[in-house]
């Protein structure tokens, strides 16, 4: 039997290809939710290559890496609607576009505060459309508060290796030495349409490409 293959990733706004790529390749991933906040990182910012979009949070003044589920979004309509319209003037042209974005508008316009559950309504909205069948856990709704959690959590897998990014090996390796680390697949040789990169919010490529995304993780 093999082992089980387990990932893990804080929740990013609008997140790439990679991210959701490690979700495919794993047999049990976890949204690690309980991890410390990151000024003008994935967590807050979207990458589209020649623009970015940022969500304003409140920054705690005497803890700058509180917990992910601890940190407040700026209470304001204007920002959401500037993302929205953002989006709309610059992919109304993409094929898809019409049949994805009213889902993503009711989801900006829900009164939510928390960073956090706006960020996890956002990617458990594109994995149920993409990758409905994966599973995929939220630590702070399994109890699991800190990496010593995480730990005990694992430990009722008696063979598993932890899916990473080659730029992640060193933070597995001081936080689990003793766990078996397998580098993903490298993508590169995938072929995407011409106006996208899989550093590029998975988004864009649901704009052009609809349900036919899901043949890019085969």
């Amino acid at each position: 039997m093999s082992s089980l293959q387990v990932a893990a990733q804080r929740p990013y706004y609008l997140p790439d290809f990679f991210y959701f790529y490690k979700i495919f390749c794993s047999d049990k991933f976890l949204i690690a939710d309980f991890l410390g906040f990151r000024k003008q990182s994935p967590i807050v910012r979207a990458d589209f290559w020649d623009f970015l979009l940022t969500v304003p949070v409140h920054h705690h003044e005497t803890n700058p890496h509180q917990p992910i589920t601890k940190v407040r979004m700026l209470d304001r309509k204007l920002w959401r609607d500037k993302h929205l319209k953002t989006l709309k003037s610059r992919f109304s042209s993409f094929p898809f576009f019409e049949h994805y974005y009213p889902d993503l508008v009711e989801i900006f316009h829900q009164d939510e505060k928390l960073l956090n559950q706006f960020l996890l309504d956002i990617i458990l909205w594109q994995l149920n459309l993409i990758l409905p069948e994966k599973n995929v856990r939220v630590c702070s709704k399994d109890g699991i508060k800190n990496l010593e959690n995480l730990r005990v959590w694992l430990q009722q897998f008696a063979d598993f290796q932890w899916l990473i990014y080659p730029d992640e090996e060193m933070y597995y390796k001081d936080h689990f030495p003793m766990a078996k680390l397998v580098d993903l697949a490298n993508i590169s040789s995938k072929r995407f349409p011409p106006s996208y990169k899989p550093s590029m919010p998975l988004l864009v490529l649901l704009f052009l490409r609809g349900p036919e995304t899901i043949v890019y993780f085969d």
